[in-house]
């Protein structure tokens, strides 16, 4: 019988692997707000292949499943700076920052393998950015997007991290 961690971890599990099956339904409702993310510790674990033991049969589905919420939901073009950390806008500091070096650890272009389904450069750019802006106070209220600079067009700036299989809503 699954107890503690082992439990919660099932938990995240069976949660990305209902978004997996049917992200139409699901993805809006973590966007908006109305169903709580599942535990960015084990999301973002997952989508770098790192599956506990008893978990072990399911990994290849769950680093998948994983890696769509994290491109469909986490870095949305929607998506808050918070959001974009996989973490409630009530995390604590902790939280935030552990959950900025899993998904440096995920996004990284000197941390990933090479191939076809390689992150974009436009997403280390945007965590980057969101966790300057969350960890250090700045206010987000109402923000949708990371800001461009002066004179920047809104296609310059890292906001976008499309999936190379070209996978939208």
């Amino acid at each position: 019988m699954l107890e503690g961690r082992e439990l919660e971890a099932a938990a995240a599990a069976a949660r990305l692997k209902a978004f997996r099956a049917d992200p139409m339904r699901f993805g809006p409702r973590y966007l908006d707000g109305a169903e709580p993310i599942p535990d960015a510790a084990f999301v973002l674990r997952f989508a770098q292949g790192k599956v506990p033991a008893h978990l072990t049969a399911d990994a290849a589905e769950l680093r998948l499943a994983a890696e769509e919420f994290v491109r469909r939901v986490c870095l949305a073009d929607r998506s808050d700076h918070y959001l974009a950390l996989c973490a409630r806008r009530d995390a604590a500091p902790d939280t935030i920052k552990a959950n900025y070096h899993l998904l440096m650890a995920l996004l990284h272009p000197d941390r990933q393998e090479g191939g076809a389904d390689a992150w974009p450069e436009s997403c280390a750019q945007r965590v980057n950015l969101a966790y300057t802006t969350a960890a250090f106070g700045a206010s987000v209220r109402g923000l949708t997007r990371p800001p461009t600079r002066r004179g920047a067009s809104r296609a310059a700036a890292p906001t976008k991290c499309d999936s190379p299989r070209g996978s939208s809503w």
